[in-house]
């Protein structure tokens, strides 16, 4: 399988980059730490913010290639314990890299911030 992405990049002109996929469908990409719940095709944020699972995972996977505890092979007792300890000493800020708040819609405030429908032939 290794091979076939390898070839499939060279095809596309594109990197191929392995990251740490443990725990990315459990972690919050907008803060990074491992806070809310994954049913299905959702994940429901502490703070009541509900995002698309794939989406929420795969910000978590981009996020991967740029952090510095997290290693590929990294064993599972210290993956377990580094995200423990994250949740631990968490003050409310993403560690940097981690935000991602241009991928995140938030809900409307108010009924008069909810986007009006388009009508049909106007997009």
């Amino acid at each position: 399988m290794a091979n076939t992405f390898t070839s499939i990049s060279q095809c596309r002109g594109s990197a191929l980059a392995l990251a740490n996929p443990a725990y990315t469908s459990q972690i919050d990409s907008r803060t990074g730490l491992s806070q809310g719940t994954r049913r299905g095709n959702r994940f429901y944020c502490l703070g009541g913010v509900v995002l698309d699972s794939d989406a929420n995972a795969a910000c978590n996977i981009l996020a991967r290639l740029y952090d510095q505890e997290i290693t590929l092979y990294i064993p599972y007792g210290d993956m377990c314990s580094l995200l423990a300890e994250r949740i631990r000493t968490a003050v409310g800020a993403a560690p940097p890299g981690l935000g991602f708040r241009e991928y995140v819609t938030a809900p409307p405030l108010t009924e008069s911030a909810v986007p009006a429908p388009v009508p049909k032939g106007a997009g």
